[in-house]
Protein backbone atom coordinates (compact mmCIF):
# COMPACT_ATOMS: atom_id res chain seq x y z
CA UNK A 1 0.00 0.00 0.00
CA UNK A 2 1.37 3.42 -0.95
CA UNK A 3 0.79 6.62 1.01
CA UNK A 4 -0.68 4.98 4.13
CA UNK A 5 -2.10 7.58 6.50
CA UNK A 6 -3.68 7.74 9.94
CA UNK A 7 -5.25 11.13 9.20
CA UNK A 8 -8.74 12.19 10.24
CA UNK A 9 -9.55 13.26 6.69
CA UNK A 10 -12.53 11.54 5.04
CA UNK A 11 -11.38 8.65 2.86
CA UNK A 12 -13.09 8.44 -0.52
CA UNK A 13 -12.77 6.31 -3.64
CA UNK A 14 -13.85 6.73 -7.25
CA UNK A 15 -16.67 4.24 -6.58
CA UNK A 16 -17.97 6.22 -3.61
CA UNK A 17 -17.89 9.52 -5.52
CA UNK A 18 -19.58 8.01 -8.59
CA UNK A 19 -22.25 6.32 -6.47
CA UNK A 20 -23.09 9.57 -4.68
CA UNK A 21 -23.15 11.49 -7.99
CA UNK A 22 -25.56 8.95 -9.48
CA UNK A 23 -27.79 8.32 -6.46
CA UNK A 24 -27.19 9.80 -2.98
CA UNK A 25 -29.72 7.34 -1.51
CA UNK A 26 -27.79 4.38 -2.87
CA UNK A 27 -24.62 5.91 -1.40
CA UNK A 28 -26.32 6.12 2.01
CA UNK A 29 -27.41 2.47 1.90
CA UNK A 30 -24.03 1.17 0.72
CA UNK A 31 -21.53 3.31 2.62
CA UNK A 32 -23.38 4.85 5.59
CA UNK A 33 -25.85 2.11 6.43
CA UNK A 34 -23.16 -0.48 5.54
CA UNK A 35 -25.36 -2.66 3.34
CA UNK A 36 -22.93 -5.44 2.37
CA UNK A 37 -25.17 -6.94 -0.32
CA UNK A 38 -22.97 -7.76 -3.31
CA UNK A 39 -23.93 -8.88 -6.79
CA UNK A 40 -22.39 -12.13 -8.01
CA UNK A 41 -21.01 -10.43 -11.14
CA UNK A 42 -18.87 -8.24 -8.86
CA UNK A 43 -17.55 -11.37 -7.14
CA UNK A 44 -16.71 -12.85 -10.54
CA UNK A 45 -14.89 -9.67 -11.57
CA UNK A 46 -12.84 -9.72 -8.35
CA UNK A 47 -11.94 -13.40 -8.92
CA UNK A 48 -10.82 -12.68 -12.49
CA UNK A 49 -8.68 -9.74 -11.35
CA UNK A 50 -7.13 -11.77 -8.53
CA UNK A 51 -6.28 -14.70 -10.83
CA UNK A 52 -4.62 -12.44 -13.41
CA UNK A 53 -2.55 -10.66 -10.76
CA UNK A 54 -1.60 -13.96 -9.10
CA UNK A 55 -0.56 -15.46 -12.46
CA UNK A 56 1.82 -12.60 -13.25
CA UNK A 57 3.32 -12.78 -9.75
CA UNK A 58 3.85 -16.54 -10.12
CA UNK A 59 5.52 -16.02 -13.51
CA UNK A 60 7.82 -13.36 -12.05
CA UNK A 61 8.81 -15.65 -9.17
CA UNK A 62 9.23 -18.70 -11.46
CA UNK A 63 6.48 -20.50 -9.56
CA UNK A 64 3.95 -22.96 -11.08
CA UNK A 65 1.36 -21.08 -13.13
CA UNK A 66 -2.23 -22.29 -13.46
CA UNK A 67 -4.60 -19.34 -14.16
CA UNK A 68 -7.72 -21.56 -14.21
CA UNK A 69 -6.93 -22.98 -10.75
CA UNK A 70 -6.09 -19.51 -9.44
CA UNK A 71 -9.46 -18.29 -10.73
CA UNK A 72 -11.39 -21.18 -9.16
CA UNK A 73 -9.72 -20.63 -5.80
CA UNK A 74 -10.42 -16.88 -5.96
CA UNK A 75 -14.03 -17.51 -7.04
CA UNK A 76 -14.86 -19.62 -3.98
CA UNK A 77 -12.98 -17.23 -1.72
CA UNK A 78 -15.13 -14.34 -3.02
CA UNK A 79 -18.35 -16.33 -2.57
CA UNK A 80 -17.43 -17.21 1.01
CA UNK A 81 -16.35 -13.67 1.85
CA UNK A 82 -19.61 -12.14 0.58
CA UNK A 83 -21.89 -15.07 1.54
CA UNK A 84 -23.13 -15.42 -2.07
CA UNK A 85 -24.56 -18.73 -3.41
CA UNK A 86 -22.66 -20.43 -6.21
CA UNK A 87 -23.72 -19.80 -9.81
CA UNK A 88 -22.18 -22.13 -12.39
CA UNK A 89 -23.09 -19.92 -15.36
CA UNK A 90 -21.34 -16.86 -13.90
CA UNK A 91 -18.40 -19.01 -12.76
CA UNK A 92 -17.91 -20.34 -16.30
CA UNK A 93 -18.22 -16.85 -17.76
CA UNK A 94 -15.28 -15.71 -15.63
CA UNK A 95 -13.29 -18.87 -16.36
CA UNK A 96 -13.70 -18.24 -20.09
CA UNK A 97 -12.37 -14.69 -19.65
CA UNK A 98 -9.29 -15.99 -17.81
CA UNK A 99 -8.65 -18.76 -20.35
CA UNK A 100 -8.87 -16.24 -23.20
CA UNK A 101 -6.50 -13.71 -21.63
CA UNK A 102 -3.31 -13.00 -23.65
CA UNK A 103 -0.54 -13.43 -21.08
CA UNK A 104 2.24 -12.58 -23.54
CA UNK A 105 0.77 -9.30 -24.75
CA UNK A 106 2.48 -7.26 -22.01
CA UNK A 107 3.80 -7.83 -18.51
CA UNK A 108 3.05 -5.24 -15.81
CA UNK A 109 5.76 -3.93 -13.51
CA UNK A 110 3.25 -4.10 -10.65
CA UNK A 111 -0.29 -5.33 -10.20
CA UNK A 112 -3.07 -4.33 -7.80
CA UNK A 113 -1.25 -1.19 -6.62
CA UNK A 114 -3.20 0.16 -3.64
CA UNK A 115 -2.90 3.86 -2.84
CA UNK A 116 -4.13 6.22 -0.13
CA UNK A 117 -3.21 9.79 -1.03
CA UNK A 118 -4.16 13.29 0.21
CA UNK A 119 -6.25 15.13 -2.39
CA UNK A 120 -5.72 17.46 -4.17
CA UNK A 121 -2.23 17.83 -2.61
CA UNK A 122 -0.45 17.08 0.70
CA UNK A 123 -0.40 20.75 1.77
CA UNK A 124 -4.12 21.57 1.60
CA UNK A 125 -5.96 18.25 1.49
CA UNK A 126 -9.74 18.03 1.68
CA UNK A 127 -9.82 14.23 1.78
CA UNK A 128 -7.81 11.09 1.09
CA UNK A 129 -8.38 9.18 -2.13
CA UNK A 130 -8.14 5.40 -1.99
CA UNK A 131 -7.99 2.96 -4.88
CA UNK A 132 -6.33 0.01 -6.60
CA UNK A 133 -4.60 0.40 -9.97
CA UNK A 134 -4.90 -2.97 -11.72
CA UNK A 135 -1.65 -2.83 -13.69
CA UNK A 136 1.23 -0.34 -13.68
CA UNK A 137 3.78 -0.05 -16.50
CA UNK A 138 6.71 2.33 -17.06
CA UNK A 139 4.54 4.05 -19.70
CA UNK A 140 1.27 4.26 -17.73
CA UNK A 141 -1.56 2.13 -16.40
CA UNK A 142 -4.17 -0.42 -17.44
CA UNK A 143 -7.56 -0.95 -15.83
CA UNK A 144 -8.98 -4.43 -16.46
CA UNK A 145 -12.73 -4.62 -17.04
CA UNK A 146 -15.10 -7.59 -17.24
CA UNK A 147 -18.03 -5.41 -18.44
CA UNK A 148 -20.17 -6.89 -21.19
CA UNK A 149 -20.25 -3.57 -23.05
CA UNK A 150 -17.47 -1.16 -23.89
CA UNK A 151 -17.98 2.50 -22.88
CA UNK A 152 -18.29 5.46 -25.21
CA UNK A 153 -14.84 7.08 -25.54
CA UNK A 154 -16.17 10.53 -24.63
CA UNK A 155 -17.56 9.14 -21.36
CA UNK A 156 -14.32 7.28 -20.71
CA UNK A 157 -12.28 10.46 -21.13
CA UNK A 158 -14.35 12.06 -18.35
CA UNK A 159 -14.66 9.01 -16.13
CA UNK A 160 -14.02 9.80 -12.44
CA UNK A 161 -12.03 6.62 -11.89
CA UNK A 162 -9.64 7.31 -14.76
CA UNK A 163 -9.16 10.94 -13.75
CA UNK A 164 -8.35 9.87 -10.18
CA UNK A 165 -6.08 7.00 -11.26
CA UNK A 166 -4.16 9.23 -13.68
CA UNK A 167 -3.72 11.79 -10.88
CA UNK A 168 -2.60 9.03 -8.48
CA UNK A 169 -0.05 7.74 -11.02
CA UNK A 170 1.49 11.22 -11.12
CA UNK A 171 1.65 11.36 -7.31
CA UNK A 172 3.23 7.90 -7.10
CA UNK A 173 5.67 8.00 -10.00
CA UNK A 174 6.32 11.70 -10.53
CA UNK A 175 5.13 11.89 -14.13
CA UNK A 176 1.97 11.86 -16.18
CA UNK A 177 1.12 8.44 -17.68
CA UNK A 178 1.80 8.36 -21.41
CA UNK A 179 -0.99 5.83 -21.88
CA UNK A 180 -4.07 5.01 -19.83
CA UNK A 181 -5.90 1.93 -21.11
CA UNK A 182 -9.38 0.58 -20.33
CA UNK A 183 -8.78 -3.08 -21.24
CA UNK A 184 -11.87 -5.07 -22.17
CA UNK A 185 -11.17 -8.59 -20.93
CA UNK A 186 -13.96 -10.15 -22.98
CA UNK A 187 -12.58 -9.02 -26.35
CA UNK A 188 -8.95 -8.11 -25.57
CA UNK A 189 -9.56 -4.59 -26.89
CA UNK A 190 -7.83 -1.53 -25.45
CA UNK A 191 -9.59 1.83 -25.22
CA UNK A 192 -7.18 4.67 -24.50
CA UNK A 193 -8.49 7.38 -22.18
CA UNK A 194 -7.31 10.98 -22.21
CA UNK A 195 -8.20 11.39 -18.57
CA UNK A 196 -5.92 13.99 -17.06
CA UNK A 197 -6.07 17.80 -17.10
CA UNK A 198 -6.46 20.60 -14.56
CA UNK A 199 -10.09 21.09 -15.64
CA UNK A 200 -10.82 17.41 -15.00
CA UNK A 201 -9.28 17.64 -11.54
CA UNK A 202 -11.55 20.61 -10.86
CA UNK A 203 -14.45 18.40 -11.92
CA UNK A 204 -13.41 15.81 -9.29
CA UNK A 205 -13.10 18.57 -6.68
CA UNK A 206 -16.66 19.72 -7.39
CA UNK A 207 -17.97 16.15 -7.09
CA UNK A 208 -16.18 15.69 -3.74
CA UNK A 209 -17.46 19.07 -2.55
CA UNK A 210 -21.04 17.96 -3.31
CA UNK A 211 -20.53 14.70 -1.46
Amino acid sequence: MIGVSMSDLPRLSASKIKTFSTCPKQYWYRYVNKDKTRHISAAMGSAVHASIDRTYKAKKENQPVDPATFYTQSWYSELEKSDIPDDDKVYRDGLQIVNRYDWDRRTPLQGEVEFILPFPDPHNPICELHGFIDQVYDWGLVDLKTNKRKPDLLLLNNDLQFIIYSWAYIQLYGEKPNHTFWHHLRTGDDLEADAFSVNKLDYVLRKIDNL
